[in-house]
């Protein structure tokens, strides 16, 4: 079982919660998730423990093997502090046949873009496209080949949408995607210790992040190799 803590002590508008001083626990069993491959079967090998400001502890007892090394099972705590990093829509660059009219006309209304581009290059020109060491909270997802967002789809929308012709099922994925985007945010996403191609991902709704829930929240463990 691996364990990322968090802790925030600041008020912050990303988590929009009371801060002071708490902590965020992440649990993962990197090998049983990726085995079972799956979002509501990845329950079973994560969770998100929250523990509010003020709350009592006290110092567990581990439960390893003699002998075996904690430190390959313990992340370092992260402090918090905010970022900012700009990244532009993958599909900028495509043919306008891989893309729905809602993207096209997105494209069309920017004839400037590669001006925009050369200038988030020199804002930003050592921005990090992958999660390494480092842990991310909020944003948008890091993804070394499909995104979460692309499996949490309405698969009744999905299916429906696959027998409309192809500009009218192009709109209703890219309209499906873009709402579970505005649903959902990465609670945090980090690589997992001990392991070069394994990333820890954790998405929470927003509702559900501002109220202080993270029972709901969704694992989503990946494979970068």
């Amino acid at each position: 079982m691996r364990l990322a803590p968090l802790d925030c002590g600041e008020r912050c508008p990303e988590c929009r919660l009371a801060c002071g001083r708490r902590t965020l626990l992440f649990f993962l069993d990197q090998e049983g998730a990726q085995d079972v491959c799956g979002i509501e079967n990845e329950k079973a090998y994560a969770r998100v423990v929250y523990v509010p400001a003020g709350a009592e502890t006290v110092d567990g007892v581990d439960v390893l093997p003699a002998g075996t090394d904690l430190g390959r099972f313990l992340a370092p705590e992260h402090e918090m502090y905010a970022g900012l990093q700009a990244e532009l829509p993958d599909w900028l660059d495509r043919s306008e046949e891989w893309l729905c009219d809602t993207q096209i006309k997105l494209l069309r209304d920017l004839p400037h873009r590669k001006e925009m581009g050369a200038l988030l290059e020199q804002l930003w020109p050592e921005r990090d496209g992958w999660i390494q060491h480092d842990v991310f909270v909020g944003g948008y997802t890091i993804s070394a080949q499909d995104p979460p967002e692309t499996f949490m789809t309405d698969r009744e929308r999905m299916q429906q949408a696959s027998s409309l012709p192809r500009a009218e099922r192009l709109v209703a994925q890219y309209e499906e995607e873009q709402r579970v985007v505005r649903e959902w945010v990465p609670l945090a996403q980090f690589g997992v210790p001990d392991e070069e191609y394994v990333n820890a991902r954790f998405l929470i709704r927003h509702d559900d992040l501002a109220a202080g829930r993270f029972d709901g929240v969704l694992s989503f463990c990946e494979f970068t190799e």
